[in-house]
């Protein structure tokens, strides 16, 4: 697709397309991010590449991290685990990492 073929209407078509795909609204404020990004740089150019810059809008997120833990929860959970999970879950607690994040550091020689 051209520059100048990308319109409000093909962005929003775009959008559709998407979401029948199954693409989180995260993912796909993400690629509209990259998007927009993309056509001002291009405008800001000289001379433009990009001669406008359409009207992107935004989908709504809903993607807020659940499951927290009270304080006292986490001290219960961290008691009952075995020595060596004790610091893993600590550092996840504190850190608010998520446990995928977290179980991939690895320490050692730089």
């Amino acid at each position: 697709m051209k520059v100048t073929q990308i319109t409000t209407s093909a962005i929003n078509n775009y959008i559709i397309s998407r979401m029948d795909a199954g693409a989180a609204n995260a993912t796909i404020n993400r690629e509209l991010s990259a998007m927009k990004r993309m056509l001002n740089l291009g405008a800001q150019q000289t001379p433009p590449v990009v001669d406008r810059v359409p009207h992107i809008s935004m989908l709504n997120e809903n993607n807020a991290r659940k499951g927290f833990f009270e304080h006292w929860e986490f001290l219960a959970l961290r008691d009952a685990l075995p020595d060596y999970l004790k610091g893993f879950i600590t550092f996840a607690y504190k850190s608010g990492w998520r446990l995928q994040e977290i179980g991939g550091i690895t320490w050692g020689p730089g």
